[in-house]
């Protein structure tokens, strides 16, 4: 029998590796709000390509999915190239070869990672962030926050626990390719 978690235990067992994503460059140019535009068109891209293996995936509620709104980013941001980052082709990847229609939540840590992020920390950066930010504006964030809550992260397992450890993993690694590759 499979022992379930609840989601503090959840929020415990990343603590480490949330606290070493914030600590990265990108993470502290976002909160500062002093980030190079296109350095944050490609962030953007990236969290598209992530959004939308997600949200092929999954359904979520309209006023929860991010892809057209990283879209609207993308686009409103300085003119330039994108392209993805070896870690987010590499985690679009393992997203779209994990998933199996017959599995019920098998996104419950990709979802708690990303858009919980979006929806907590994504609110602090929106504050001093002067380049497009649709994807960081929610209709009623207390409702998605409680939806995430009490639809997504029911029934926890150690099975999410890995997946939003790799979910944080891939983060941090895109983090630093999106520096070092620009």
């Amino acid at each position: 029998m499979m022992t379930t978690i609840t989601q503090q235990e959840l929020r415990e067992a990343v603590q480490d590796l949330h606290a070493q994503a914030e600590q990265t460059q990108l993470a502290k140019d976002l909160i500062s709000g002093n980030l190079d535009p296109f350095i944050y068109k490609n962030y953007c891209y990236q969290l598209f390509l992530i959004a939308d293996a997600i949200e092929s995936k999954l359904r979520l509620p309209e006023n929860l999915r991010r892809k057209y709104t990283l879209v609207s980013d993308i686009a409103e941001s300085p003119s330039g190239p994108v392209s993805a980052c070896p870690s987010t082709i590499e985690y679009t990847n393992y997203l779209y070869s994990q998933y199996k229609p017959e599995l019920h939540g098998q996104f419950k840590g990709h979802v708690y990672t990303h858009y919980l992020g979006w929806l907590y920390g994504g609110q602090l950066i929106a504050k001093t962030l002067n380049l497009p930010k649709n994807h960081l504006k929610f209709d009623n964030v207390k409702e998605c926050v409680s939806y995430i809550r009490n639809t997504v992260l029911v029934y926890l397992s150690q099975y999410d626990v890995t997946e939003a450890r790799k979910a944080f993993d891939y983060t941090i690694k895109i983090y630093q390719e999106l520096y070092e590759l620009h």
